[in-house]
């Protein structure tokens, strides 16, 4: 798969609800045949608008890099992890596109699902989603775009507050961070094959 064409993205966004009148769309696909699962990277952001779609620029956000450790049996360990970039300023046009942020990954999960949570870290800070659902297809974890409440954010649970607790002036800087969706399987437990899974960005009002 060339990661530089739209068709893969323009039908995913197109498989999802209409629910608002403008939604950010950033996609990153990993099948199982992929030789090199660390290096896979997209930087296509997509606008979903009334009159159809347009591009937006990657000096807004970049997904990076998709990580796994998915054994074939339960370790320590299991999870899927999608590196990302807020660039400079970045974080003043996401918050012009909406006031939620949806991540979500998708697969044939089946009964793994039951198992997952998804969560955003910093450098081994953890910030957890004000939602989270799972189902046989999708993990999602939904995260305000800013603060809810001026100035307090016990949760946690906002892009800004990770901006926040960087401590980086993100108008300058560019903020590097990981989705991640943990596994917490029994050990030894029989990882079945999930199939191609596929990652997804949601920005909307």
């Amino acid at each position: 798969m060339k990661w530089g064409s739209r068709l893969p993205i323009m039908f995913f966004a197109l498989m999802l609800p209409l629910t608002s009148v403008t939604a950010t769309y950033a996609s990153l696909f990993l099948g199982e045949s992929e030789p090199a699962k660390a290096a896979l990277g997209a930087s296509s952001v997509v606008c979903e608008t009334a009159t159809g779609y347009r591009d937006i620029d990657t000096d807004v956000l970049s997904i990076d890099s998709f990580e796994t450790n998915l054994p074939s049996r339960a370790a320590s360990e299991c999870q899927v992890a999608v590196n990302m970039t807020i660039k400079p300023n970045g974080m003043d046009a996401i918050e012009d596109m909406g006031n939620r942020a949806s991540f979500v990954l998708s697969g044939s999960f089946g009964s793994v699902a039951s198992y997952a949570y998804c969560y955003l870290e910093y450098e081994g800070t953890q910030f957890n989603p004000y939602r989270r659902s799972v189902s046989d297809k999708e993990i999602l974890g939904e995260f305000y775009v800013y603060d809810m409440i001026s100035q307090v954010d016990y949760d946690r649970n906002s892009l800004n507050s990770l901006v926040k607790y960087s401590g980086i002036n993100d108008i300058f800087n560019s903020i590097s961070f990981r989705c991640v969706f943990q596994f917490d399987f029994p050990i030894g437990y029989s990882i079945p094959s999930l199939g191609t899974l596929s990652f997804t960005l949601r920005i909307e009002q």
